[in-house]
């Protein structure tokens, strides 16, 4: 009776929530209430954070979600940060249907979870078999090609560099090794090399893929030895040294005075992330290009867009950042929610927070799993950052690779054991 009774007061609870969502959805009008419709995104987040404290990996994902719908609301709201990307703050046509999509879909995240009864995350599981020790060194080899010739590191100090599309799925190569990899001096290799590639991004100013790489390393090695509350301390450290690569790149060093000056622009931007209100003035560029150009047209980037997840990233105006920087200037990015309004409009919207969702149920909840669902789970919670701020093709794309690598690798797993059991039975 009393889980009953429970159950229904949680249901209770989150249909106040979506029912206060659509009433704001529906009865937002103007600048100062889509910044009402943005605050009550990131409580929405906060409330989704503190049910799955226990789950870091869910917990990861509403937090840095809430942490960017937060900024949205400071920089356009508050006057945080650098007041270009507030471009949007006074543009009643921009500002509505980009903080309704900024809702929409933390709605949709944050309550369909929490029909699952328990927040614990599953046991991290490893293969048990590995690999061939030729088939690790022929990965290895690729990794330090990768790291070696798919970044251009400038030749004058204080310049930053440039990571190739290769070089940021390197994540998910890194995520299939650990996972097929239990001999402890391999394991050794794959760690020196992960931080080799952290090393390389950061001196050369970059901050995504060694965020993604050191995610990785996180949820495999400390996630299950760690609490939210003795990480704290570290994820600050964390967010000062990034604030200040983001602000001076790879002219950043640890000196006091550059360390003063990094926590006195996270003060000036009231803890917004910049990375956040760039890509979300920049998404406000597809808002007002979507109002410009004919459904034809539209249906004509969208035809694109999905040619490009299949040919790469060369189809012509695939790259809906690229094409509307031609009539507004902006640094790139893109919200995850408001792209997709840009193609699909509000179902849009709706129908990619339910994949979403079903997906994080399945990675997740799920009492099955095996080997492409475990590293694709991983994989998810580490690209977050790109497919939340920057475009879901490299969660896709990135899936997609391993996929593939996990079938390979069963199947060379699946022979050897076959073999194996060959060999046995003809000495018997």
């Amino acid at each position: 009776m009393p889980k009953t009774k429970n159950k229904i007061g949680m249901m209770l609870f989150y249909t106040a929530i979506i029912a206060m969502s659509l009433f704001l959805i529906i009865n937002n009008s103007s600048c100062e209430t889509s910044y009402i419709v943005l605050i009550w995104s990131v409580i929405i987040n906060l409330i989704g954070a503190i049910k799955y404290r226990d789950n870091w990996s869910i917990f990861i994902i509403f937090c840095f979600i809430g942490w960017c719908n937060y900024s949205f609301y400071a920089c356009n709201a508050l006057n945080a940060g650098d007041q270009y990307f507030a471009g949007w703050s006074n543009n009643t046509s921009v500002m509505v249907p980009a903080s309704n999509c900024v809702l929409l879909f933390s709605t949709l995240l944050s309550t369909i979870t929490v029909k699952n009864k328990k927040n614990k995350e599953k046991k991290q599981i490893k293969s048990t078999k590995g690999i061939p020790n030729f088939l690790f060194t022929i990965m290895i080899i690729l990794l330090f090609a990768i790291l070696l010739f798919t970044f251009t590191r400038p030749d004058q100090a204080g310049i930053r560099g440039a990571s190739s599309s290769i070089y940021e799925y390197s994540t998910a190569l890194f995520v299939v090794l650990f996972y097929f990899t239990n001999n402890k001096t391999q394991k050794k290799i794959l760690i020196i090399l992960s931080l080799l590639f952290i090393l390389q991004d950061l001196l050369y100013g970059g901050r995504v893929t060694a965020l993604q790489i050191i995610l990785v390393l996180f949820i495999y090695f400390i996630s299950e030895k760690i609490t939210i509350k003795k990480a704290l301390p570290f994820i600050l450290i964390g967010i000062v040294i990034f604030t200040g690569i983001g602000d001076k790149r790879a002219s950043y060093n640890l000196e006091t005075s550059q360390i003063e000056n990094s926590i006195n622009n996270i003060i000036d931007r009231k803890g917004s992330l910049d990375t956040a209100y760039s890509a979300f003035y920049t998404s406000g560029t597809f808002i007002k290009t979507r109002q410009a150009v004919s459904d034809e047209d539209r249906h004509y980037l969208t035809n694109q867009y999905i040619l490009s997840l299949i040919m790469g990233g060369g189809v012509k105006d695939s790259n809906l950042a690229r094409y509307t920087n031609n009539y507004y200037p902006h640094f790139g990015g893109s919200v995850l929610p408001i792209f997709i309004y840009f193609h699909f409009g509000y179902l849009g919207v709706i129908l990619i927070g339910v994949i979403l969702v079903f997906t994080l149920n399945k990675l997740f909840f799920s009492k099955k799993t095996n080997s492409i669902i475990y590293n694709a789970s991983i994989y998810f919670i580490a690209s977050l950052p790109r497919w939340y701020l920057y475009s879901i093709s490299t969660l896709i794309r990135g899936i997609v690779i391993i996929i593939a690598i996990c079938l390979i690798f069963n199947a060379i797993n699946k022979r050897r054991f076959k073999n194996s059991c060959a060999e046995n039975s003809n000495e018997q």
